[in-house]
């Protein structure tokens, strides 16, 4: 009703005096004129809710494009080994991170790889072998493993053979002679 109108604070304030009289316009316009107060702010509220969600899907877009990253270099970053880098000669298999460690015995390897190629569970995983070739030529498989998921982290091998004597690296599929990744040292 027109007196409950009268009692709400924003009426309240330009409602007119005992003597004056109140059109059914004025009325209706003031009372359109909070809707549209209304509706303005709630519009407001979903573009500032719409720019938050956007920023936040950006930021957890950056971080899942980086996690890759950031996962290869989990746990080799407080290592103080010597970085591999490794070339790919088949693209699109695996990212590596690999890092050497001289030791008195030999030389000692870690690596975490992320496989670019997600195998379903009716396909067999594939093995792949690390391969050293030392300064006569010779090559030896210091470690095999199998790609299972998509990350194998923490992976690591030793070999006698001293880090002075490795001439080169390699990764290969199980049971072939060409590299996937290799790395001159």
């Amino acid at each position: 009703s027109a007196m409950d109108l009268l009692k709400t604070p924003s009426l309240q304030e330009s409602a007119p005096s005992i003597g004056e009289v109140i059109s059914l316009q004025d009325l209706a316009r003031k009372v359109i004129h909070r809707k549209q107060l209304a509706r303005r702010k709630l519009v407001s509220a979903t573009a500032v809710a719409a720019a938050l969600l956007l920023v936040i899907g950006y930021g957890i877009g950056n971080s899942l494009n980086d996690s890759g990253n950031r996962i290869l270099k989990t746990n080799l970053a407080s290592n103080s080994g010597i970085k591999i880098d490794l070339v790919e000669f088949e693209p699109n298999v695996m990212k590596v991170e690999l890092q050497a460690t001289e030791k008195g015995w030999g030389t000692q390897f870690q690596w975490n790889c992320i496989y670019t190629e997600i195998r379903t569970e009716l396909q067999s995983p594939e093995s792949y072998d690390l391969v050293v070739t030392d300064s006569s030529g010779a090559k030896t498989v210091v470690a095999t493993w199998r790609e299972i998921g998509e990350i194998a982290k923490g992976l690591g091998a030793a070999t006698s053979i001293p880090w002075q004597n490795i001439r080169a690296v390699e990764i290969r599929a199980t049971g072939t002679t060409e590299p996937v990744m290799r790395a001159e040292v």
